[in-house]
């Protein structure tokens, strides 16, 4: 073959093979060279790893992208059997385990379809995370973000910085804290200026239905102008039981006008309320639910507006009850206000 070759060519058989180590030194040169480079960087390593090739990497994997620390949740284990388990068990891989996400944070609602209804799907009967809801997870999956219930706080995820506050609204009224020492001291005297005047029966609980109503008699023109009456009849009676009626009125009004002093206990008890569900609910950037197979999500300036004290400073049907000095939530109220935002 090479006596051939040189028959055609100028060049000495010498050179040819030459040229034909010089070749095998250059193929064994990238050979070496292309194992070197198939060698994974060590910040590369994660990605090499499968998190659903067993549970216990797909219960740390879970654990390190989506939970915050010190996070407690249960059913991982069910959630992964799943997953593996799926007829479309790769799409959700790829959905689990994807860094990016086409979804942004946005006031509207959110269709949940295809493989993120089936994720949902599973989470909702597989998941449970202490004091908060399995949506959590979902939301933080589907948007890349951390459930951060465990540090304590309003908000229940966070994405890239924004805080959404997510929870099972239509099903529960909840606990919105405790009331300050202000509010309970205004509380306490609109429920004994109640007593007093209304024969209102102190219970346990009071519902809005009910404080609403009392609001309602108590600035009447008639009711007062009892009052002005029973405090006009003190200064010259010498009845023990009307003075010490007149004194308790003028301490809990704070004033000698019963109309003044009775519309400004109330303005100033919803100011105090509308203070509180301020700092909770703007704890949070967002708020948000599930409902329907849709995510609606409403920023928490339009959702304090939607549950604040009215204009005429009665309580939002948004607040449940008061009870041991706490003020409780409707969710159902909290989350139509929420989904029917348009």
């Amino acid at each position: 073959m090479i006596d051939k070759i040189l028959n055609r060519i100028t060049l000495t058989k010498e050179d040819i093979h030459g040229m034909i180590n010089d070749a095998m030194k250059k193929t064994k040169s990238k050979e070496s060279t292309d194992k070197v480079d198939s060698t994974p960087d060590i910040s590369d390593v994660f990605d090499t790893i499968d998190p659903f090739s067993t549970f216990e990497e797909f219960s740390n994997f879970i654990r390190e992208r989506y939970l915050s620390e010190g996070q407690n949740i249960s059913g991982l284990d069910a959630f992964y059997k799943e997953v593996i388990l799926s007829k479309d068990s790769d799409k959700l891989k790829v959905l689990i385990s994807s860094e990016k996400t086409n979804k942004t944070l946005q006031q509207g609602e959110y269709p949940i379809v295809g493989t993120e209804a089936d994720l949902y799907n599973i989470i909702s009967h597989t998941v449970k995370i202490k004091n908060g809801h399995e949506s959590e997870l979902w939301l933080a999956i589907v948007f890349k973000g951390l459930v951060v219930g465990a540090r304590g706080k309003t908000p229940d995820v966070e994405v890239k910085g924004d805080t959404i506050s997510l929870k099972d609204y239509t099903n529960n009224v909840f606990d919105f804290g405790s009331l300050d020492s202000d509010t309970i001291k205004h509380l306490n005297k609109f429920i004994s200026l109640a007593v007093l005047l209304t024969n209102l029966e102190v219970k346990a609980s009071l519902t809005v239905p009910s404080i609403n109503l009392v609001l309602d008699k108590l600035e009447t023109e008639e009711m007062q102008s009892q009052v002005k009456d029973i405090l006009e009849l003190s200064k010259t009676s010498n009845i023990p039981a009307i003075d010490n009626l007149a004194n308790q009125i003028k301490s809990l009004l704070n004033t000698s006008n019963p109309e003044k002093g009775i519309h400004n206990l109330v303005v100033t008890f919803c100011n105090d309320i509308d203070r509180l569900l301020e700092k909770k609910i703007k704890g949070a950037k967002w708020w948000g639910m599930i409902l329907n197979k849709k995510l609606y999500l409403e920023n928490s300036e339009s959702v304090f507006n939607s549950i604040k004290c009215t204009p005429n400073h009665r309580l939002s049907n948004a607040i449940a009850q008061f009870k041991s000095n706490h003020i409780y939530v409707n969710g159902l109220y909290l989350g139509s206000k929420i989904s029917t935002k348009k």
